[in-house]
């Protein structure tokens, strides 16, 4: 005899399925975990992507911030000095004014300077040249043995004005004055302007 058959005592619930559906099903469990599985790696890949990102982001915008600040503090030191190099050429322009007040206020005494100016005249002149120099009538006594003097009533008290061979020498005041503030402008960094 054969073994015993003890299906009858099985008791079924439900339909019966058959097993390629079972095995589809069990695939498609395996299916589903698997594409669980890539969706977490994607969203995983796509949060550090994004993180990269918003990373790269931060430093650009810190690098443009840095970039932006540097230029700015560049315009702002270039403002400053700008605005030093105005004060600065304000404070020149005030001493160069104060200079020439000062200098048509001055009441020298001309007689040394005049005697001084005439021995320069004579040390530049060749030896034994005519040297002829012009005053003013009040600076005439001023010059006495100092060479052939002549006096001229268009001069300024304090001008002395030198005729040589081959050239002159202006050393009248206004002359003088116009060299010291033409060099004092220069140090300043100044032109001067001549008054009218």
């Amino acid at each position: 005899m054969g073994e015993p058959d003890f299906s009858c005592l099985l008791r079924l619930e439900g339909p019966i399925v058959p097993a390629h559906l079972l095995a589809a099903r069990d695939r498609a469990a395996e299916l589903l975990e698997e594409a669980q599985q890539e969706a977490d790696r994607i969203r995983a890949t796509a949060r550090d992507e994004l993180e990269a990102l918003r990373a790269e982001e931060r430093r650009r915008l810190r690098r443009d911030a840095g970039r932006w600040l540097a230029r700015r503090r560049e315009r702002l030191a270039r403002a400053d000095h700008l605005r030093r190099i105005r004060l600065c050429q304000a404070a020149a322009e005030a001493c160069l004014a104060v200079a020439e007040q000062v200098w048509r206020e001055i009441p020298a005494e001309r007689g040394p300077l005049l005697r001084a100016l005439a021995r320069e005249v004579h040390r530049r002149a060749p030896p034994g040249a005519e040297i002829q120099l012009r005053v003013h009538p009040a600076d005439r006594a001023a010059l006495e043995g100092e060479g052939e003097v002549r006096v001229d009533a268009s001069l300024a008290p304090g001008d002395l004005v030198a005729r040589l061979p081959g050239g002159g020498l202006d050393a009248r005041v206004e002359t003088r004055a116009g060299l010291a503030l033409d060099a004092l402008a220069g140090a300043l960094g100044l032109i001067r302007e001549e008054p009218a």
